[in-house]
């Protein structure tokens, strides 16, 4: 794994930033004070998985408009998780091959990675239970009787 790069401001405290490396353009991402409207690009069994997001997000002080690319991706793949699960739901899972083997079907594959890249996605955004809470543990509190 790369080492991160050194910011500009430090680069330029130590006198190595050199001007054709500067980023004139650097990403910004602006706090939305809202739910968005659903995209068009937004399958229609997707839509309530695109609100809950953005819903959960805000309520976090946590959407910002660089998030909802990644949230209608997610939303993109959480319409075909959907799609797959009723045809593994109404076909089932494994199929037979034209030499006599069985083997998962088409709609299986692509509903199993689906979901990992849902969770995934999930679990960086702090949209799983575990993801979102922090553990943290109150200070010890000294007892007249402890040893220093």
């Amino acid at each position: 794994m790369a080492r991160p790069r050194k910011p500009d401001h430090v680069k330029a405290a130590q006198g190595t930033l050199k001007k054709y490396r500067v980023n004139d353009s650097p990403a910004t991402s602006e706090k939305l004070s809202s739910v968005p409207d659903i995209p068009g690009e937004v399958p229609g069994n997707a839509h309530g998985y695109f609100t809950h997001c953005c819903e959960y997000l805000l309520y976090n002080d946590l959407l910002t408009s660089a998030i909802i690319i990644q949230i209608v991706r997610a939303s993109q793949m959480y319409s075909e998780y959907a799609k797959c699960q009723e045809e593994v739901a109404e076909k089932g899972s494994i199929q037979r091959t034209g030499s006599g083997y069985t083997a998962k079907t088409g709609a299986w594959t692509v509903m199993i990675e689906a979901h990992k890249l849902l969770l995934e996605f999930e679990r960086e955004q702090g949209l799983t239970l575990a993801s979102s809470q922090k553990i943290s543990v109150p200070p010890k509190q000294k007892n007249e009787d402890d040893f220093d």
